[in-house]
């Protein structure tokens, strides 16, 4: 499964903190990608993708910092390849 959230995701406590340190001991969290902002018509803020594997091995999470990825628009960013 993947989420797209706000980035802020990663880096803020209270609850958000427990969700993640228990996604992140259950070993659910494959990896997260940072993308930058105004990708979404309704989002200007930079986005993360995160992507959970049920059943995945404890081997660690890839980090992928994509966030360098795109062409800017006037209105909303593209994505471009990763080559």
């Amino acid at each position: 499964m993947a989420l797209i959230l706000p980035h802020g995701v990663l880096f803020r406590g209270g609850a958000e903190e427990r969700i993640r340190t228990k996604l992140l001991k259950d070993g659910h969290i494959d990896t997260v990608i940072g993308r930058p902002a105004n990708l979404f018509y309704s989002a200007a803020i930079p986005v993360c993708l995160l992507v959970l594997k049920k059943g995945k091995k404890p081997d660690g999470v890839l980090f992928l910092k994509a966030a360098e990825y795109f062409e800017k628009g006037k209105k909303q960013n593209q994505l471009r390849s990763c080559k």
